[in-house]
């Protein structure tokens, strides 16, 4: 495979696998500016092209006044054309773009390449980074002076403009798209400037737009979906799919590479060789075999005999066109002449002669060779200024199959797709604020419930520990002390298997999913509505969940310290929870002795049980029932018993005992930050399929 760059890996989850919760900062990103326009520039290297979007107002069948996205091609020059070659010429102090570049010799073309080589000269004076800045200059201002409205936007710094770049490693760096931004705010002199895969804005289109694609496709990005990008000069190939990666393979073949063996079968037919074009004109003779070219597909008509003169030579040895030699191109441009330029072996592949394959040849093998790493990607997105020619459309659906969608306006699908793909964060930072609040929301109830869960079922094992505790001692006939019945119970709260054992630690995960399942289910049915409003009927996004698999959880709690939160629980809230079911027992012990006529002893316990709160509560009781060695009779175990097995009377101490363990488990923060973490990580994941498009494709 001819010069394929290395595969290219981004996240797919790249801006939202993070915690804490990352569309706080999508949001301030977002919501920075509101603009009236945004403007899709899609400086290709053969032809550049321009389109606008805005919001318009329209009543609906309601009556109602609604806001409309609207996206307009941009006037680019006197003639108004939608798309201009990106040519250009210096003439004194002026600079000329676009068509009438081409009529004088001396014209730039084809200086459009990557950041990194931007300092090198093109023609031993003027540097690639120059040309371009001087093109896009050009250009943009004769943009602002046939659209009033817009230069009017932009002295009020309400106007966003978006470029496209190649989806190489070379232009997606974040030094390159870094360096093309700064380049763009330069050249354009606006404040709001970004660059965007090319491939991601045709995804965008296709999506977005109802008049680029037949309305019986939906993509299914839960499955892949795949862009072939034909440009001028390179065939890039950007694969995506949810949750794993995004994968680009780009190789340095395009439209220019068939216009040069159009050159080469043009010279053949007229018997001509390289030499005897001067490179003046060899320049002048592509720009028209392109535009031949254009007009020969879709439909393939035959275009009869062309006659183009060959300049002649004055006498200080440059090329003229108004000196025209005894020579000339002379060659029929129909489908034959077509089928030997796009099959002719000695390709010309970026100064290396290669006799193996044909431009037509080197494009299927690329193909097919990206076949390999996306076959089972649910639709095919082919675009690009060179998929208009047929054996190339051809070769990618015999590849394909019926999974290929083909632009209806390939040329202007980037354009267009970088208007949508920054109109959806303009729309999508309400999205984004209104769905942070109610992750929030959410989470916050969903632990409300789940400490409330984990409380009563902690206070349910101690007082069951508590009753057989009780029971053991009252079997044994004999008066007791307090102290021996802490430390009984105490040691029993310890050692039990729902607590601190296999069985807790699958109680607390049962406790644990019920809620997350139910609030990421929640979730994913909050980010299909968002997904709904922004892409209509044209993309299945997210997965219409109602719960989550085991497998799933699994996956979830393998990325979560259970164990040690576990840990923490049982230390922190089980000695709380076991004194603050021992209250009631100190204040029965307080009527006991009070009865009995031990009135300072009642005194003493009774006050004690009023430090139920304090941090060293535990340790007072123990030091008090040490140092006054208070006895329990069978008599008073027996009471215990009966209250912590009378359905009515246990369930009336669990909830009053279980209130007071919810607040010690809230105030400790038991599972606070893995039950919120782990939520917020799906609800970025699940508004990350919906926005994925524009953040994947972040510099990271």
């Amino acid at each position: 495979m001819a010069q394929v760059k290395n595969e290219h890996r981004i996240p797919v989850a790249g801006w939202f696998m993070h915690t804490p919760f990352q569309a706080s900062l999508v949001y301030s990103r977002l919501s920075a500016v509101d603009y009236d326009f945004i403007v899709g520039l899609d400086v290709g290297h053969g032809e550049t092209i321009a389109y606008m979007f805005s919001t318009e107002q329209a009543t609906d069948q309601d009556g109602a006044t609604v806001s409309q996205p609207k996206v307009e091609r941009l006037r680019l020059n006197h003639e108004d054309d939608a798309k201009v070659p990106t040519l250009l010429r210096f003439s004194g102090n002026q600079v000329i773009v676009g068509k009438k570049a081409k009529n004088v010799p001396g014209f730039f073309q084809h200086f459009k390449t990557e950041p990194e080589k931007w300092d090198t000269k093109i023609d031993g004076v003027h540097t690639h980074g120059e040309l371009m800045d001087a093109f896009i200059r050009t250009l943009w201002k004769q943009i602002l002076q046939y659209q009033p409205k817009l230069a009017e936007a932009v002295s009020r710094d309400r106007v966003l403009v978006t470029v496209g770049c190649p989806a190489s490693d070379a232009w997606t760096s974040s030094e390159a798209m870094d360096r093309y931004e700064k380049l763009l705010r330069r050249a354009t002199k606006c404040a709001h400037v970004s660059v965007l895969p090319e491939s991601t804005a045709a995804i965008m289109a296709a999506v977005l737009s109802a008049e680029e694609t037949v309305p019986k496709y939906k993509l299914a990005l839960e499955q892949g979906v795949a862009v072939l990008d034909a440009g001028s000069s390179t065939l890039d190939f950007t694969y995506v799919k949810m949750g794993k990666t995004l994968i680009t393979r780009s190789l340095r073949l395009g439209g220019h590479d068939l216009d040069e063996q159009m050159l080469e079968v043009a010279m053949e037919d007229s018997g001509l060789t390289r030499d005897q074009i001067p490179t003046e004109q060899r320049q002048t003779l592509l720009v028209q075999l392109r535009e031949m070219k254009e007009a020969f597909y879709p439909n393939r008509e035959s275009l009869g005999i062309q006659v183009i003169p060959i300049w002649g030579v004055d006498e200080a040895g440059r090329a003229d066109g108004d000196l025209p030699s005894n020579l000339q191109l002379k060659f029929t441009l129909n489908a034959a002449f077509m089928e030997r330029a796009l099959n002719r072996k000695e390709i010309q592949l970026h100064g290396h002669l290669s006799a193996k394959q044909s431009w037509l040849e080197l494009c299927g093998e690329f193909v097919q060779f990206t076949k390999a790493l996306a076959d089972s990607c649910d639709k095919v997105v082919l675009t690009g200024g060179t998929s208009f020619v047929t054996e190339l459309s051809d070769t990618v659906r015999r590849s394909y199959g019926d999974r290929v969608i083909q632009s209806r306006d390939p040329s202007s699908s980037v354009a267009k797709g970088l208007c949508y793909a920054k109109s959806l964060e303009v729309r999508g930072k309400d999205h984004v604020s209104a769905y942070k609040a109610h992750v929030d929301k959410v989470s916050n109830r969903g632990y409300e419930s789940f400490a409330d869960e984990l409380a009563h079922h902690i206070t349910h094992v101690v007082f069951d520990d508590m009753k057989d505790s009780a029971a053991s001692l009252a079997e044994q006939g004999e008066t007791v002390t307090v102290e021996r019945f802490i430390s009984d119970v105490n040691q029993r709260v310890r050692s039990d298997d729902r607590l601190v054992g296999d069985a807790g630690r699958q109680t607390v995960q049962n406790l644990f999913a019920k809620q997350f399942s139910s609030i990421v289910s929640n979730l994913y049915e909050e980010a299909n509505k968002i997904s709904s409003d922004i892409y209509g009927a044209n993309l299945d996004s997210v997965p219409k969940l109602t719960r989550l698999t085991r497998e799933q959880m699994d996956v979830i709690f393998q990325n979560i310290n259970l164990n040690s939160a576990i840990n923490k629980a049982w230390i922190t809230v089980i000695s709380r929870t076991f004194f603050s079911v021992f209250l009631n027992i100190l204040y029965w012990t307080v009527l006991v002795l009070t009865l009995t006529m031990q009135i300072p002893a009642a005194g003493a316990i009774a006050a004690l049980a009023m430090t139920l709160e304090r941090e060293d509560f535990q340790e007072k009781a123990v030091e008090f029932f040490k140092r006054n060695n208070t006895k329990i009779k069978t008599s008073l175990l027996n009471k215990i018993i009966h209250r912590l097995t009378d359905v009515k009377s246990r369930a009336k101490n669990e909830d009053k005992t279980a209130a007071k363990t919810v607040k010690a488990v809230k105030n400790a923060g038991i599972f606070r930050e893995e039950f919120k973490s782990s939520i917020e990580i799906q609800a970025e994941m699940a508004l990350g399929k919906v926005l994925f498009l524009v953040y994947d494709n972040e510099p990271s």
